[in-house]
């Protein structure tokens, strides 16, 4: 968000000062520094960008990976573990229950960095 301040005060300066800007023939020195400082900003909103989808892509599937590895653990765990339909369908319960939460969890971080 610094960078999007520096911005933003360079455009009101410009804007305040665009007589004087013009009288000095400024133009291409402003464009300049303003574009340099647009590109810092773009840098740092692609990143937050990438790092979102990442956390949204690993949170959404997490539900599904804790699933198949408690079912496979409890199975494999034991040769007297038999894995019924009553089983599965409370676990799957119980997880689709945690599943809200974990859906959430990354706005909830994004929302904290910002």
């Amino acid at each position: 968000m610094k960078v999007k301040d520096e911005r933003i005060k360079t455009m009101n300066e410009i804007l305040n000062g665009i007589r004087v800007l013009k009288l000095y023939a400024w133009e291409m020195a402003f464009i300049r520094s303003i574009t340099h400082i647009r590109d810092k900003e773009l840098q740092y909103i692609r990143r937050k960008a990438i790092v979102s989808a990442i956390s949204n892509i690993l949170w959404t599937f997490t539900p599904i990976l804790v699933g198949i590895t408690t079912f496979a653990t409890y199975v494999l765990s034991s040769e007297t573990n038999v894995l019924t339909a009553d089983k599965a369908f409370v676990s799957l319960a119980l997880f689709n229950l945690l599943r809200g939460p974990l859906v959430v969890f990354p706005n909830v971080i994004s929302s904290v960095v910002e």
